[in-house]
């Protein structure tokens, strides 16, 4: 699922930088994502499980499976996403994945493997349980291959158990487990326990944050002087002043990989504003 960014243009004239001897067009384009291949997760099996009483709000009680997507769920309801929600939406949740069980996909078999052969939607409809009333009862057991839209990653996945809200004779408080398939060993460059191929930021161990959600994360938004996670004229502005107090150069100041803050480096912020890339140390040019 891809963004829409609208555009807006405007002229950065040569009296903001008496240096620069040309006016700069500004326009704010869309940054293109980094490119995600499809990845289907075949490692080993290991257990999640979401005591009932747990904190959602807990990591602890989440299963970060990559960043953007932590399984979770509330005293009542079903599973959510609790990186981008704050409890469930039986149209959406879990949000940023897609569901394939047997109820949506009758004869196909339900394996990470035959993703392609696969019918996704999200959770509660995939399952087609919610109206039955035991979902503790049917749900455990059930296959499933989970769909990380984003991440373009497939899984395997079934529930091992499910308590019942207590408004519904059950025990309540959330509780739930399952199994599921892992990546088994990936590529991770800066040992920052992410791999490669869904870090923000590949060669720089970082916390994964990424404000403008361009797939390149905040701390390796090589331009970005400014530091508010977006490329753009408030970036260039702060190179200029950097150039003039070496004080306030941060490592994110150099935008062509030169490891300097200089002009050249207002000229990549302004070429990225168009669309072209920029590098620096923790974002090195591609060999």
């Amino acid at each position: 699922m891809l963004g829409q960014s609208s555009r807006g243009c405007g002229r950065l004239r040569a009296g903001l930088a008496t240096w620069l001897p040309l006016s700069v067009l500004i326009c704010g384009a869309a940054i293109g994502t980094r490119a995600v291949a499809q990845t289907v997760w075949t490692g080993p099996e290991i257990e999640f499980v979401r005591p009932s009483g747990a904190d959602p709000t807990d990591p602890a009680s989440q299963d970060l499976l990559v960043p953007g997507v932590a399984i979770t769920r509330g005293e009542t309801g079903g599973v959510y996403n609790a990186a981008l929600e704050d409890f469930f939406d039986a149209l959406v949740s879990p949000a940023d994945t897609e569901w394939a069980f047997l109820a949506n996909n009758p004869g196909q078999p339900i394996e990470a493997v035959n993703f392609a052969q696969l019918s996704f939607a999200p959770w509660a409809e995939a399952h087609g349980l919610s109206g039955s009333g035991q979902l503790d009862l049917l749900l455990p057991g059930m296959p499933a291959v989970v769909h990380l839209i984003s991440a373009d990653v497939y899984l395997d996945l079934s529930f091992t158990s499910w308590a019942r809200g207590a408004q519904a004779g059950g025990v309540g408080g959330g509780g739930f487990s399952y199994l599921r398939s892992t990546p088994g060993a990936r590529p991770d460059s800066d040992g920052d326990g992410v791999p490669d191929e869904v870090d923000v930021c590949p060669d720089f161990a970082d916390d994964q944050a990424d404000t403008n959600m361009d797939g390149r994360g905040d701390a390796c938004e090589c331009g970005d002087q400014n530091g508010d996670g977006i490329l753009n004229i408030g970036d260039i502005l702060a190179i200029n002043a950097a150039i003039f107090d070496t004080a306030l150069v941060t490592p994110l100041c150099d935008a062509n990989d030169d490891d300097q803050c200089n002009v050249g480096d207002i000229l990549a912020v302004n070429a990225k504003i168009f669309g072209a890339e920029t590098f620096c140390a923790r974002f090195p040019r591609p060999l």
